[in-house]
This record gives C-alpha cells, sequence and structure tokens, in this order.
C-alpha cells in the first residue's frame, strides 16, 4: 500500500467574520476565518520589495498507547517516564519533506513502512496490557493476542470461544503501534516577520489510508441532499471534517491552537470577482485525491482521519489518540456498518452474517470481495451459496472471527481495486442498491432492507446470453450501465463445524439486472419480468 503525501503552502491571509447561505454553517457568521489573499514563495517577485526565503517546520506526534495507559490511572500497565518514551509516544519517522529539487517546496511525505501496524517493543520486548474482565476501556482497542508469560504470543482468534476469553479477561494482551498521527506545518520567513507580526501553524493528520482517494466526504453529502431520499439510509449522518467547527489540539508541543479557535476545520477560497462578462472554459477532468478537509469524515464517534476529545458529536478538540489502537479497529467497525461509520469506506456488510440495522448501501463487487479468484480489499472472502442437508444456505466468514490487524500484520489490506472507483461510480452504486432493495418491496426503510443481504454484485459490460430470448431484446431498455445483483432474504443464523463461518438461511432469493431507467427481475424460480426502475 502506497503512501499519499500532501502539499502545504503559505498564504498571507485576512481574518474575516463568516457569513450565511450556501456553503456555511450556523453560527458561521459569528466566527472569524482566514481566507488566503496571496501566495509566499521564494525570491523577489512575491512581493514588492522583499527578497523571501521559505522555510516549512513539520511535526508529528502518535501518542495512542501513552494516553490510553494515563487514562487508566493507577490501573495502568506503565507509568512515566516510561510513557513519554517510544512506543508509547512516537515522534519520529512518522512524515519527511520531500527534495524540493525534484517535487518543489512543501511536498510532506508518510514514511513508507514494511506493515501498517507492528507489534509494539519497548526496550526489546513486547508491550502488552492487562484485561480485566469485561474489559470496554471506553476505547477501540485490540485485545486479541495474548502475551504468555514464557514470551510467546497466542492468536485468540484461533480459539473457537474467543469472544468469552476475551470477555473473561484476566490476561495480558500485546500492544500494536500504527503510524497513523496529529501535528503542525508552521512557516518561518524573516523578511515577513516584522511588516506580518502574526504567523498561524495549520493542523496536520496523517491519516489511516483511503480506499476510496477519488471519492469526497462533502461531495458524498451534498449529493445525497439532492437525491430525496425517503429516510436516511447511512447508519449515520454524513458529516465532511470541513462542516465541523473544532479546535485543534491545544496540548500539541508548541502550543499553536487553542480551543477558542473552532473554525480551523473549513476550506476556504480566495475571494474572486465577479464572473459576469468572464469566458469559462471548458476544464479537463482527472482523478486525484485531495488532502483538504472537505474530503475527511466530519464524525467522531469512532473516527476515521481525526477524533475528537469530549462528547462524541459535540468535542472541544480534534486529536488522533481516541482513534482505534491500531487504527484497522476503526476499519473493521467502520466497513461492517453498512459502508458508513463515520468515512466513505468500504462496504462489508455482506461479508459476514447479517445484521438488520445496518444492511448493504455501497455493495463492494465480487472482485473486490474475494469471489473472482483475486485478493480482496480486507484479505476476507465474500459470501457463497452453498447446500446443506438438501437446502440452500448462504456461508459467510463470522463477524466475530475478523480481524484486521491481524490481516493488516499478514499484509492483506489493500486500496488497489477499491481505489479506481470514482466518485460518479461510488454514488452510481448506491442508487443501484436501492434499486434493488426497492424492487423487492424494502425501498426507502432501513428496517425493510435490513432483512435483505447481498450475496452477488458486478458491474455488467455485456450482454447476459443466458437469458431467455424475449428478454434479451429487453436488454436494449437498460441503457449503458448495467449492475447485477444476487440478493436474498434471510432467516436463521446458524453456527456450522468451521465455528469461523456462519451459515445463514435463504428465505428468497433474488437476481437482478439495474439498468438506468429499467430492470429485470427473476425471485426464486419464477420467470424473469421487465420492470421500470424505481
Amino acid at each position: 500500500m502506497r503512501v499519499i503525501p500532501a502539499r502545504f503552502g503559505v498564504y498571507v491571509a485576512v481574518r474575516e467574520k463568516g457569513q450565511t447561505g450556501p456553503g456555511w454553517g450556523e453560527g458561521d457568521d459569528k466566527l472569524d476565518f482566514w481566507r488566503p489573499l496571496h501566495k509566499v514563495f521564494n525570491g523577489t517577485q512575491c512581493i514588492a520589495g522583499f527578497d523571501l526565503q521559505v522555510d516549512l517546520e513539520a511535526f508529528h506526534v502518535n501518542e495512542k498507547l501513552r494516553q490510553f495507559h494515563l487514562r487508566r490511572g493507577q490501573e495502568a500497565d506503565w507509568f512515566e517516564p516510561d510513557l513519554s518514551k517510544p512506543p508509547f509516544v512516537q515522534t519520529q519517522a512518522l512524515a519527511q519533506w520531500a527534495d524540493s529539487q525534484l517535487f518543489g517546496p512543501g511536498l510532506c511525505v508518510p514514511v513508507a513502512k514494511s506493515r501498517l501496524v507492528e507489534p509494539a517493543e519497548y526496550q526489546g520486548q513486547p508491550v502488552s496490557f492487562s484485561v480485566p474482565p469485561n474489559a470496554r476501556f471506553n476505547y477501540i482497542i485490540n485485545k486479541r493476542f495474548q502475551l504468555l508469560d514464557d514470551g510467546t504470543v497466542r492468536d485468540l482468534n484461533n480459539e473457537p470461544d474467543v469472544e468469552a476469553i476475551v470477555e473473561a479477561g484476566n490476561y495480558r494482551a500485546l500492544h500494536f503501534i500504527d503510524f497513523t498521527a496529529e501535528g503542525w506545518i508552521k512557516a518561518d520567513c524573516p523578511a515577513l516577520s516584522t511588516a506580518i507580526g502574526l504567523n498561524v501553524a495549520a493542523y496536520s493528520i496523517l491519516a489511516a489510508p483511503d480506499f476510496y482517494p477519488a471519492c469526497g466526504q462533502a461531495q458524498l453529502g451534498e449529493w445525497e441532499q439532492q437525491q430525496g431520499f425517503p429516510e436516511r439510509i447511512w447508519y449515520a449522518a454524513l458529516a465532511a471534517l470541513s462542516e465541523r467547527r473544532v479546535a485543534g489540539n491545544p496540548d500539541l508541543a508548541g502550543g499553536h491552537f487553542v480551543l477558542e479557535d473552532i473554525s480551523i476545520t473549513a476550506v476556504l477560497t480566495q475571494g474572486s470577482p465577479s464572473d459576469e462578462g468572464q469566458a469559462v472554459g471548458d476544464s479537463a477532468s482527472s482523478k486525484r485525491q485531495s488532502c483538504l478537509a472537505d474530503t475527511a469524515a466530519g464524525t467522531f464517534s469512532p473516527g476515521w482521519e481525526i477524533a475528537g476529545d469530549g462528547q462524541a458529536w459535540v468535542p472541544k478538540y480534534m486529536c488522533a489518540y481516541l482513534l482505534g489502537s491500531p487504527f484497522t479497529e476503526d476499519v473493521r467497525i467502520c466497513s461492517a456498518a453498512g459502508g458508513y461509520w463515520p468515512a466513505v469506506t468500504p462496504d462489508s456488510a455482506r461479508t459476514f452474517e447479517p445484521y438488520g440495522p445496518k444492511p448493504t448501501i455501497i455493495p463492494l463487487t465480487d472482485t473486490e470481495i474475494g469471489l473472482s479468484g483475486q485478493a480482496s480489499w480486507d484479505g476476507l472472502t465474500g459470501p457463497r451459496l452453498i447446500i446443506v442437508d438438501g437446502r440452500q444456505v448462504v456461508e459467510c466468514t463470522a463477524y466475530a472471527y475478523s480481524d484486521y490487524t491481524r490481516n493488516a500484520l499478514d499484509g492483506q489490506l489493500s486500496l488497489h481495486l477499491t481505489g479506481q472507483t470514482s466518485q460518479a461510480e461510488y454514488q452510481q452504486r448506491i442508487l443501484a442498491m436501492q434499486s434493488a432493495y426497492a424492487a423487492v418491496g424494502a425501498g426507502g426503510s432501513r428496517f425493510e432492507q435490513g432483512k435483505w443481504s447481498v450475496l452477488s454484485f458486478m458491474p455488467v459490460n455485456s450482454v447476459d446470453w443466458s437469458l431467455p430470448r424475449a428478454y434479451l431484446k429487453a436488454w436494449s431498455t437498460l441503457q449503458e450501465q448495467v449492475f447485477f445483483f444476487r440478493i436474498y432474504r434471510y432467516g436463521t443464523i446458524s453456527i456450522p463445524a468451521d465455528y469461523t463461518k456462519r451459515h445463514i438461511e435463504v428465505l428468497e432469493l433474488v437476481e437482478l439486472y439495474i439498468g438506468d431507467e429499467s430492470l429485470l427481475i427473476k425471485r426464486n424460480d419464477q420467470p424473469w419480468l421487465i420492470t421500470p426502475r424505481g
């Protein structure tokens, strides 16, 4: 998995009051925002009368393990001065500046690692923590690798009663580190330090991998509002980080952020003159990832790029140390919750046994979940239809026996396939899924949709010649983009001999070809029908 750099620039900016209306949030007219006026760069051509030399300083820190033990107080396993040292606090080898001669100034690049997560070590020994009975910690942390007295590690995922073992506690669990972080970027320009007395640092996040780099949070939210869905289709409300008003972490070294400054997440552009009378040409379209706050998630419980300290929905300030430890724990939860809790994430709901309140919303293709012979995005394999005692059942991975931290250790997380998904295709999948639900009488109700699960999903680029001849003629009515679904209404869920799997009773099996304006549907052994797309 490749790292993705971010370009930082320096601007002369003016502080001004926010406004009301489109793009602004409630109360923004009472807040101060920084609006960029002029980009600052080296040399005499930037600002008349000045010969500028601009340097950038970066600081990033990951202190998840330190904060975890501080919150436990006297029940902690580690204390100062150990807690102020690696791996409890990491400040080195997280990010670095790219060679400006090759890439230009201001390109900050996360340091590539051989693995996304690593077992934590201190003074050459594994780092662990005690797990009491019914441990919750009010925190998301991996507890599935038991450190034994002889120094070996027992993978509890291999035990038939893994959840009972974790609940019973009374063992030591291995700590893991990841390389996410938070920090700041600060400019130094001696020639302007007197003329412009205030120097404002930027809040910087080294985030978890973005499995959909071409899809943005704010853009998806705007699109959702235009659709007029009868009720919210996601488990959590869509929100971009740029829409939230929350301070940077005031406890970061350097003291660059204060609790009163809650507008730092906003994305403002330089004011432009009226477009009246100006010719506007066509611009080329390209897949390009943005590193601004409008593409990041603005839900903090849990978070994806960043978390919040304080009340979950209205935190006092952003912080990275309340993200899952390691970040793969958040990925597991977010993706299983119908592809949204709280970011634009892969939707792995159909990989596991159905859970009514969280149906599939943005279906992953059969290829993306390992059903077409390629490695899946998460190291797991999607559901398959089998015969047990003469009846059809769906066999899937048991959620209890999924561990994305283990899969990350084995190098099984990938965005090779999901990363090719455009914003338009992401949205098309959502609408196609909603049309499939509507075709079986579950449209507009997450409760009704929760009675169904997805067995197969693929975009179709050619005619399915297995269809009856009469319906081959109808294929042209499906227009250009066609999606194939096989969905099922489920009954009881049972545990087979392989306890890492689940068997799901199939009450009804439905196949659909969904086009732009119409769809073909076949329910159980009934004939195919043509109907307008809902």
